[in-house]
């Protein structure tokens, strides 16, 4: 249940929890920093930036810990890079330190709370589909320390390449 609250949570930003409303606290990871919010049901409780990007997996414990309401029910991270199940950080393109790191079990042991640890682009593109439900085929392009995509096709994930390596038209009909 947890993971399925978590992943709703990441991926459904705008509608998380409209009837049973709980305060997850949110970490989004990248290139240059990292950011987190509390958020209540629909609310924004707070929000907070880092100075500098951590260095290390304390740095960044201490930055989740920080000003954590007690009654946060579960954390949630959106990092750039290969997830495992939920939890380890396989590889990431900007976040070096956190490669092989299980997050969401450090996360865990550190502050006592159910957590997740998901791909950005593919908790944004499942997030644009929610929003844009008569979108059956899209492309959800982001851009700032990186360049990443996802392409949506009915219900799920077409391809889980990075811009300039994947399918755009999976069609017979398409270009060569």
């Amino acid at each position: 249940i947890l993971k399925n609250i978590l992943m709703v949570f990441v991926i459904n930003p705008f509608r998380i929890f409209e009837e049973n409303a709980m305060l997850i606290r949110a970490v989004d990871g990248g290139g240059t920093g990292f950011r987190r919010a509390d958020i209540d049901g629909t609310k924004v409780v707070s929000f907070c930036v880092t100075r500098r990007a951590p260095k290390n997996v304390s740095e960044l414990m201490r930055f989740v810990k920080k000003g954590l309401p007690k009654d946060c029910a579960g954390i949630s991270y959106a990092i750039a890079g290969v997830i495992k199940n939920n939890d380890t950080l396989v590889h990431s393109p900007n976040i070096h330190f956190l490669d092989g790191v299980r997050l969401a079990t450090e996360t865990a042991e550190a502050t006592g709370l159910p957590s997740g640890v998901f791909n950005d682009m593919e908790a944004a593109v499942t997030g644009m589909a929610t929003l844009l439900p008569h979108e059956k085929y899209f492309m959800g392009i982001t851009w700032s320390s990186g360049i990443g995509l996802r392409i949506w096709n009915n219900g799920k994930i077409l391809s889980v390449a990075e811009g300039g390596h994947c399918m755009l038209d999976p069609s017979h009909f398409a270009p060569l």
